[in-house]
């Protein structure tokens, strides 16, 4: 009898550490410690057709067995509600496509696209994606009564105009101006006496720059020389490297054609709202180069301690980027205001 309680009281001791044991793992488990961090991939992965009111993303990005989820939030207020769109798995194109017939006409949408596993845990996220309905145009402006200041909602409240400098609509190419030089040239017009050379350059004597040098200090526009202020007037001005770099860094570029113009349309990653930069090209001595190809966009501020050069926001198909350029050459301003 002993030896029976004995034996008893051994497996009640060996089962309750199982049981420990046990309830551990299933705790860890659900605490999520073993889950894999969600992967966040590129929105160019995903194809939009408007035309066809859909929108679509290669199958191989979801696991077997899982799901992809669209979210759609417009970026007017009103009546124009958000929603959640599954995505159905397409045999022939091999891809899960989302149904965008919901989707109002002439309506900008900020995305997220959720891609979840057979257990029903996110794995993948596409994110942000903006989804437009609209007419480009109709995107950049509200009405034919250039210039706006288009509210991009960017964290330090920048606001950039519709139009380029001498621009009369957003796809206009403007003016062209040497940096530090206010008086633009008019590429429409038949008069001469513009020459964007270093020798004619204003603030270049042949052997050195005598304005906005390491002697003055100057790494800024000054506002009779900033080609915004003069043509535009204050508030508005030539954007800042630091208004570029927020540019580029809150919106989604694409590489479009405008009304028979090429250039980049930015939408805002915040609102969806837009502005397009046409590739002006740039102009050396009295030749306009790259036109349609690339553009060329000068800020008010100068590059460092290399005198020859000031910053510049640069557009071309595969890029918009913060860089520098020679500050003789003719280039286009897109005005901002702060």
């Amino acid at each position: 009898m002993k030896h029976f309680k004995y034996l008893a009281a051994l497996l009640l001791v060996l089962c309750t550490n199982v049981c420990i044991i046990s309830c551990g793992d299933d705790e860890d488990e659900n605490t999520g410690t073993q889950e894999v961090p969600v992967e966040t991939i590129s929105e160019s992965i995903v194809s939009v057709d408007v035309d066809n009111k859909e929108a679509s993303i290669p199958a191989s990005l979801v696991p077997e067995g899982g799901k992809a989820v669209l979210t759609a939030t417009p970026s007017v207020k009103g009546d124009v509600v958000a929603m959640n769109i599954v995505g159905s798995y397409d045999v022939t194109k091999k891809k899960f496509v989302f149904d965008l017939t919901a989707f109002v006409p002439g309506v900008t949408y900020l995305c997220a696209i959720s891609i979840y596993n057979l257990m029903g845990r996110p794995v993948k996220t596409i994110s942000p994606l903006v989804i437009s309905t609209a007419n480009e145009a109709a995107v950049i402006c509200p009405n034919a009564a250039h210039p706006h200041a288009i509210n991009l909602d960017l964290p330090r409240g920048t606001r950039w105009a519709c139009c380029n400098v001498g621009a009369l609509y957003p796809e206009g190419y403007g003016y062209y101006f040497s940096w530090g030089i206010a008086d633009g040239h008019d590429p429409l017009s038949t008069q001469g006496g513009y020459y964007f050379d270093r020798f004619t350059y204003k603030w270049y004597n042949g052997l050195t720059y005598t304005k906005y040098n390491s002697t003055d200090r100057l790494d800024k526009l000054e506002d009779q020389d900033n080609a915004a202020v003069k043509m535009m007037g204050q508030p508005w001005s030539m954007p800042t490297r630091n208004d570029i770099d927020e540019l580029l860094g809150n919106t989604i570029h694409k590489w479009i054609t405008l009304n028979d113009v090429n250039g980049v349309l930015l939408t805002s990653k915040i609102n969806g709202q837009s502005i397009f930069l046409p590739a002006a090209g740039n102009y050396e001595g009295i030749a306009i180069k790259e036109l349609g190809r690339f553009g060329y966009y000068w800020a008010s501020t100068r590059l460092g301690s290399d005198l020859r050069y000031a910053d510049q926001l640069n557009i071309g198909p595969g890029y918009p980027l913060r860089d520098s350029f020679w500050r003789y050459y003719g280039c286009s301003v897109r005005a901002v205001i702060h």
